[in-house]
């Protein structure tokens, strides 16, 4: 072997370890400012706690007397509560959980009873939601859409000397459909509740039933940042 051969592998050596010392220390570079500038592919995520209106429409809405499925209730309130991820693409993930207690029916039976009829949702959901520039200082509007376990809760009373109750409960997958607008740490939505299902265990006892218990929620909100 000649003397040239190790020359060029010592050499062919050398450049390759300068090659590398040269990658190595960018590559150490570009890792601290990627952390300096703390990128992260969430805008931000928000503690929401809500308040609000929850008018009854549907069956739930209906007179309780002239119709054959109403419970006549009227204008109740809500509140609850949601935890929400914001990406920086503007869609956002938020698991919530509201409570509707609607405004009780009174009216009297044939014997001058009084009686009083009580509605109320347990709802658990889970909506998606876009925003329109979720970086932006200003105001953001966003539109929600999502799925809800609901807890649909009947109760009847009896009121005077003759008192007495009757009280049932039934579940069904509902659906959301919502728009609002935040601004800074306070937001309002209207939402659209479809909530349908059937149950043997309300007005018509043993007989499988149709309800329809659809409601709109009025709603106002306090976001209180996580990050």
């Amino acid at each position: 072997m000649s003397g040239r051969a190790p020359g060029r592998m010592v050499l062919m050596a050398a450049v390759a370890a300068l090659a590398l010392g040269a990658a190595l220390p960018d590559t150490a570079q570009a890792r601290p400012r990627a952390r300096a500038r703390g990128w992260t592919p969430l805008a931000r995520t928000d503690l929401v706690i809500e308040g609000g209106v929850a008018q009854p429409l549907g069956d739930l809405g209906a007179d309780y007397f002239s119709t054959v499925k109403g419970f006549g209730a009227e204008t109740g309130y809500e509140v609850g509560a949601r935890y929400r991820a914001v990406w920086r693409s503007g869609w956002a993930l938020s698991p919530s959980f509201h409570f509707a207690d609607y405004g009780d029916f009174a009216g009297y039976l044939e014997d001058d009873t009084p009686f009083v009829v009580k509605a109320s949702v347990l709802r658990y959901g889970l909506d998606a939601q876009y925003f329109w520039d979720p970086l932006a200082a200003g105001p953001q509007p966003f539109v929600s859409f999502g799925l809800a376990l609901c807890r649909n809760r009947y109760r009847d009373e009896t009121l005077g000397t003759s008192a007495d109750f009757y009280e049932a409960s039934t579940n069904a997958l509902a659906l959301a459909f919502g728009a609002g607008i935040k601004a800074d740490a306070f937001e309002i939505s209207l939402t659209y509740n479809l909530n349908r299902f059937e149950s043997a265990q309300l007005l018509y006892f043993g007989d499988r039933t149709d309800y329809n218990w659809d409601s709109l929620s009025v709603r106002v909100g306090l976001a209180l940042p996580g990050s």
